[in-house]
């Protein structure tokens, strides 16, 4: 994957048929970048759905997540 396309690397994720951990981190972080959207959404549902057996990821999740909306809308 090539990091210097942002844009391959979020199509690349996307289609991963089984995402984990730190995929979905990934997308939450990429998607932001590119403002609101459905996909953007998306990785945040997903990341919190992977989260729920890593009780001692919650924060690391809650915030990831808050700081995505909060970059989206801005």
């Amino acid at each position: 994957m090539d990091l210097l396309e942002p844009g391959c690397y979020i199509d690349e994720l996307l289609a991963l048929p089984e995402k984990q951990w730190g995929h979905w981190q990934a997308l939450v972080v990429l998607l932001a970048a590119r403002g609101p959207s459905p996909e953007l959404d998306a990785a945040c549902v997903g990341l919190r759905k992977v989260s729920v057996d890593r009780p001692l990821a919650a924060g690391h999740v809650d915030r990831l997540v808050e700081m995505a909306l909060a970059r989206k809308s801005g």
